[in-house]
């Protein structure tokens, strides 16, 4: 994790002495991004710093970076240097390349289709320990296992059992299934080791084990403190390490039938605001692959999109944006799919094709830019509400646009831009609402759809 902490002392560096504005070019160059066995456990080092590396273009986006990855010796001439520099960028996303003896390569996406007639590996009554799991999704899938195969569920967490975990093992147990929650420190080798020991002197064997460990919670990397950084990067990180270390004993590992992990799509995306999420899910995604080939770990990961949550009252600003959440029903069954199916990493999405092209799986850039471009020149500010009220220029109430969204974001305003998508400097649905109600006290009631149906600062 050096390389890593020394990156982000570098960034914060340029940051807090007020270098950044002079800078207009970064280029990372590594090894090992694409060569995972080859190169150990460093290309998921590699991975997390490639997906950090994304958020923090998003959110500098007048920045231009790229990260280039040698995966093979390369002769050290003049002008193959020249022409590797020289690679195009993109503002407001990282442009990565994979060389290997001279030829780039970029990463692309294969659609993948799923077998109908499958054969569920889940069993019933089977021992299912899911790592993390008391929170949303945990939920959800404790729920699915012990409904459907009576299941044998373990849960894992940092806090101590109360009163609310307590009331869930009960709804376990209606449903059919055995609960058992167990207090535990992941980023802790001792605590892991005596949960394994625990588990496995009841059950003879586990026969899968979901990791759904991972710190999810948003933060500019302008605010990100080194203290946070850390914590975060040990819970991600250090804990994936710790699980392989203690699961690679061959007396544990051959009493395990699968090992689970639920990554998510920020592992490509990168979104602003979420630099410790996508470098988390970066590196996991390397890792386990380098878990199962080198240690004989049979582990599987999923990229998953958005899962429903009961109570959100920002599900339907989510689906304006072309992001529909999976339900329990169609994510487990999903689940099952891709475990019988024994491929791995899966991306797992339920999106419009316009988030698509943004992520770059479908079509190419020059596309989704022409689309955003049309929808812009459309807008015309309908009935004009803003200009109204505020008696002011086109131009100022942009600038009172820009100062709003600064102020939430804690983001320069000169960093904004008129045409970009609000969703780019990490504006969603945990934000939205707070944006709403700082245009409220100078406007007065405006509709909840306001910044979905207008999301550029121009609109």
């Amino acid at each position: 994790t050096y390389t890593i902490s020394m990156l982000f002392k570098i960034i914060k560096y340029f940051q807090n002495n007020d270098i950044l504005k002079t800078i207009k070019k970064i280029s990372i160059i590594t090894n090992g991004l694409k060569t995972k066995v080859v190169s150990g456990k460093s290309a998921a080092f590699v991975a997390a710093i490639n997906g950090f590396m994304k958020s923090y273009a998003r959110e500098y986006r007048k920045i231009q970076m790229k990260l280039i990855s040698f995966e093979e010796y390369a002769e050290n001439k003049k002008e193959n240097w020249k022409t590797i520099l020289s690679l195009p960028v993109k503002n407001g996303a990282l442009s990565t390349y994979s060389i290997s003896n001279l030829s780039i390569e970029t990463m692309k996406f294969d659609k993948y289709e799923l077998n109908d007639d499958y054969r569920s590996i889940i069993k019933e009554n089977g021992v299912y320990v899911l790592l993390g799991g008391n929170g949303n999704v945990g939920r959800k899938l404790s729920e699915y296992l012990a409904e459907k195969y009576h299941a044998n569920i373990i849960v894992t967490g940092r806090r101590k059992a109360d009163n609310q975990i307590n009331s869930f093992k009960d709804k376990i147990i209606k449903y059919g299934g055995s609960y058992q929650y167990i207090a535990s420190n992941l980023s802790k080798e001792e605590d892991v080791r005596e949960l394994f020991d625990e588990i496995l002197k009841i059950h003879s064997e586990i026969d899968g084990i979901f990791n759904l460990a991972m710190a999810f919670h948003y933060s500019a990397i302008s605010d990100l403190m080194e203290e946070l950084f850390e914590k975060d990067l040990s819970a991600k990180v250090k804990g994936t390490y710790i699980l392989d270390k203690v699961l690679s004993n061959k007396k544990i590992n051959e009493r395990i039938g699968f090992v689970l992990f639920f990554s998510s799509g920020e592992s490509f995306t990168g979104g602003n605001g979420w630099s410790m999420y996508s470098l988390g899910c970066a590196f996991i995604d390397c890792y386990a692959e380098y878990m199962n080939l080198v240690h004989g770990i049979n582990t599987r990961v999923i990229n998953w999109g958005f899962f429903d949550k009961e109570g959100d009252n920002n599900i339907e600003l989510i689906k304006k944006k072309g992001i529909h959440p999976f339900s329990k029903e169609t994510a487990m069954g999903l689940m099952e799919r891709i475990l019988s199916s024994g491929d791995n990493n899966i991306l797992a999405l339920d999106v419009d094709e316009i988030v698509l092209k943004k992520m770059g799986i479908k079509d190419n850039e020059d596309d989704f830019i022409e689309v955003r471009q049309n929808n812009i020149e459309s807008s015309n500010f309908e009935d004009d509400t803003l200009n109204e009220k505020a008696n002011l220029s086109v131009e100022d109430l942009k600038i009172y646009v820009k100062k709003i969204l600064g102020k939430t974001l804690n983001i320069e305003i000169d960093r904004l831009e008129d045409r970009t998508d609000i969703t780019e400097y990490g504006v969603d649905s945990l934000i939205v609402a707070d944006i709403h109600k700082e245009f409220e006290k100078d406007l007065g009631k405006l509709t909840v759809t306001m910044l979905t149906d207008n999301p550029t600062i121009e609109k």
